[in-house]
């Protein structure tokens, strides 16, 4: 992942990478209010592009995302009612590595 935040606007990179499944790579662009990111991700995965709706809370020393959940249709959706589970490490100021495994 990597993150560009101006004037409140957040706009960036992020990919998700599983093994031995289909990649999803795609932009960024959100807001930041306080330390709360809400954002859309616009990705390709299989050769088809989609959009989902991500959340984030950035503080000083890594940021961290809510999970996704599968909806009635299939799809994914952030799971608004669960905690910021997922956690990216600085890289530096503008860059974050690969997710720390959620805590269990």
């Amino acid at each position: 992942m990597h993150l560009v935040i101006k004037a409140g606007k957040v706009s960036g990179e992020m990919q998700w990478i599983p093994k031995e499944k289909d990649a999803r790579k795609g932009t960024l662009e959100g807001v930041l209010n306080g330390n709360d990111i809400k954002a859309v991700w616009k990705f390709m995965q299989e050769g088809t592009t989609d959009t989902l709706g991500v959340v984030f809370q950035l503080s000083a020393q890594q940021l961290a995302q809510k999970p996704f959940k599968v909806v009635k249709d299939g799809r994914q959706q952030t799971d608004t009612a669960a905690g910021y589970t997922l956690m990216y490490k600085l890289d530096n100021c503008t860059k974050f590595k690969t997710a720390v495994k959620p805590a269990l």
